[in-house]
């Protein structure tokens, strides 16, 4: 989910908007158009998470005087920008969100503080090359939308009916123990390597649309 997609489902009664990226450009631009439409008051804090647990002190010095009501996450990181072995990740302990994230909400919700973890499949972004939205890849704002609504209602998601549904049919026709067995790991390797050069040139793409 991209900054931009946070203006179309603000939650009535937020009294003011803090939004992290590392684009300060693109911090701006949202800024103005929460502001000119919705008139929120709204604060920017530039940081790049790539940059690891340097960033956290400022982070909490710009947000020392706030009470924070509702925090979203949204940070989309790839571990790798291929099908790479568990201990070729590079900060592998950085893989567990998933569970950190049920744990806090089961840890806090009698406290009145809701985690939700949302966990997509595939988004067009420019972390997934830009692929073209069809029935099983969301575009960024298609997905924004459904995701925001399942706040409250759920505190696992998958974001939106048609991943959702994608979840359900892996479960019943692709389990576990099928997909962990040595015969599909064996195979996983086999199709990582034959899409390396396919993986390269799309990241090329991406890379000079950036640019």
């Amino acid at each position: 989910m991209d900054n931009g997609q946070l203006s179309q489902g603000l939650p009535q009664g937020l009294a003011k908007l803090t939004q992290m990226s590392r684009s300060k450009d693109k911090l701006h631009i949202v800024a103005k158009e929460i502001e000119s439409q919705h008139g929120r008051q709204t604060q920017i804090i530039q940081t790049d998470f790539t940059e690891g647990h340097d960033i956290y002190p400022a982070i909490a010095e710009a947000l020392r005087d706030l009470d924070i009501g509702i925090l979203v996450n949204n940070v989309g990181m790839n571990y790798s920008d291929r099908l790479v072995h568990f201990l070729d990740i590079p900060n592998p302990e950085q893989i567990f969100v998933t569970y950190f994230s049920r744990s806090l909400n089961s840890e806090y919700k009698s406290q009145g503080i809701t985690v939700q973890c949302v966990a997509p499949f595939m988004v067009s972004t420019n972390m997934t090359h830009n692929l073209p939205p069809n029935l099983l890849l969301k575009s960024a704002s298609a997905f924004a939308r459904e995701a925001l609504n399942t706040v409250g209602h759920s505190s696992y998601t998958s974001g939106c009916v048609s991943h959702a549904l994608q979840h359900i049919a892996l479960s019943i026709f692709f389990p576990d123990w099928l997909r962990l067995s040595s015969y599909c790991v064996k195979q996983t390797e086999t199709f990582a390597k034959n899409m390396e050069k396919k993986i390269d040139e799309m990241t090329e793409r991406s890379a000079s649309k950036e640019d």
